[in-house]
C-alpha cells in the first residue's frame, strides 16, 4: 500500500470546505426568498379574500334583481 500525503488530503478537504460554505450562503439566500414569496403569497390571499368580502352583497344584489 502507498502512503497517503497528508498534504493532498488537506487540500482536498480545504476544496470541500469552501464548496459547503458556499452552498450554504446560497441556501440562506434562497430561504430568505422563500420567506418573501410567502409574505406576498400571504397578502395576496388577504386582498383576494377583502375583493370577495365586497364582491358577494353586489352578487347577491344582480342575483335579486335578475
Amino acid at each position: 500500500m502507498t502512503e497517503v500525503d497528508g498534504t493532498l488530503i488537506l487540500e482536498h478537504l480545504t476544496g470541500i470546505q469552501d464548496l459547503l460554505s458556499r452552498i450554504e450562503t446560497s441556501l440562506k439566500a434562497l430561504q430568505g426568498d422563500m420567506r418573501g414569496m410567502k409574505g406576498h403569497m400571504a397578502s395576496f390571499m388577504a386582498a383576494e379574500a377583502a375583493q370577495d368580502l365586497t364582491i358577494a352583497p353586489l352578487a347577491e344584489r344582480v342575483d335579486r334583481i335578475e
